[in-house]
């Protein structure tokens, strides 16, 4: 967080190329992330970009992972495989997701752990 108070204040702006990925996959990682930039604007008067709670959020999900898997790069393959899943399923069955619902909350998080025991080579 320190570096990215002291780019916001050098006018560096970094982006979050996942962003769209993180707020629609890890949609309660993201509003921690976002409460915390809050904190941040009050504690050191900085507005921080959204970008920023992105990247928090992927802080959050690294650290729920368990030790057998490769940090953020990971994330990032389970990431894109959730997206490719999703619109797979969508334009196969023509149908669209109500991406509130606990119905589709459930088939991210199924998603979620299918992508990581996939990638860790892992059966339960």
């Amino acid at each position: 967080m320190h570096m990215a108070i002291i780019r916001q204040r050098e006018g560096i702006c970094v982006k979050n190329i996942m962003l769209w990925d993180i707020k629609k996959f890890y949609k309660e990682e993201f509003q921690i992330g976002l409460k915390a930039l809050d904190m941040i604007k009050e504690a050191f008067d900085v507005i921080l970009p959204e970008d920023e709670a992105g990247f928090i959020a992927l802080h959050i999900v690294n650290a729920q992972m368990d030790d057998n898997y490769n940090g953020i790069q990971e994330i990032g393959e389970v990431t894109k495989l959730i997206h490719q899943i999703v619109n797979i399923v969508k334009y196969h069955f023509q149908i669209k997701f109500d991406e509130e619902s606990v119905y589709y909350h459930r088939f991210v998080t199924h998603l979620k752990f299918f992508a990581l025991r996939l990638f860790q080579k892992k059966q339960l």
